[in-house]
């Protein structure tokens, strides 16, 4: 995956589209197109839940809002709990996870194959 934001690089293309030599309309129409095409074949970034279920595969076990936080830590972004909390919930709403009954504070681990 590229370690630049890609819009911000179409932007800068573009913006620098009218300093080229030549017909700039034409040049700004080319740079344009070859940015879209460029970004409609790039596949987009995980979202930061489907990279907290890719960390939640990797490591296994019982997992609360704090160890949700600190796995988006390693992953550059540092949510609020609340944030972490919101996200195992929705994991589960999605099936991916499930909630342990009783825990408090809620704990989720993976879904099981057979799980509803």
């Amino acid at each position: 995956m590229p370690d630049f934001d890609q819009r911000a690089l179409a932007e800068a293309l573009l913006a620098d589209a009218a300093k080229l030599p030549g017909t700039p309309s034409r040049t700004e129409v080319l740079l344009e197109a070859l940015t879209r095409a460029v970004l409609a074949t790039t596949p987009k970034p995980p979202t930061h839940r489907e990279r907290l279920l890719a960390i939640i595969r990797e490591a296994g076990g019982r997992w609360d809002a704090k160890r949700a936080k600190a796995a988006y830590s390693t992953a550059d972004w540092i949510p609020s709990v609340t944030r972490a909390r919101q996200d195992l919930q929705r994991l589960a709403v999605e099936g991916h996870l499930v909630q342990i009954d009783g825990s408090k504070p809620p704990m989720y681990e993976l879904a099981r194959p057979d799980s509803p």
